[in-house]
């Protein structure tokens, strides 16, 4: 049996979803570590904040404030921004799996039985397609 350009083009699908996956968790990671500094540099800034004036450090205050705010956001959107790829990369290695199966010469049999298997928790193959 020969590989068909359905394993071909599910490969590839994979791979670039895969490379996608792996930037965007470096991207949420980087976001992450800019989070903590910004935490850092607010906590830093809060000792400098007391030996202002009283007109400037309520001003002062009020603005540390919303920037803490907006750190605690920061973090919050690299968590789902993980969550995402994680999910991302899950079904790259699916994809990449599922186009193994396509390209690997097996009879047709024993690939739909591969792909209904009771093992895996969900066909890898679903039911519509």
């Amino acid at each position: 049996m020969t590989s068909n350009n359905e394993g071909h083009k599910l490969d590839l699908i994979g791979r670039c979803h895969y490379s996608l996956a792996s930037f965007s968790l470096h991207t949420s990671n980087y976001l992450c570590a800019m989070e903590a500094y910004n935490r850092n540099l607010m906590h830093k800034l809060l000792s400098f904040i007391h030996f202002l004036p009283d007109d400037l450090r309520n001003k002062a205050l009020s603005y540390h404030s919303e920037a803490m705010s907006l750190i605690d956001y920061e973090m919050i959107i690299s968590r789902h921004a993980a969550d995402a790829t994680s999910k991302q990369i899950a079904m790259a290695i699916h994809f990449r799996r599922h186009a193994w199966l396509r390209n690997a010469s097996i009879p047709d049999d024993a690939r739909n039985r591969i792909e209904d298997s009771p093992l895996l928790p969900q066909p890898m193959k679903h039911l519509t397609t």
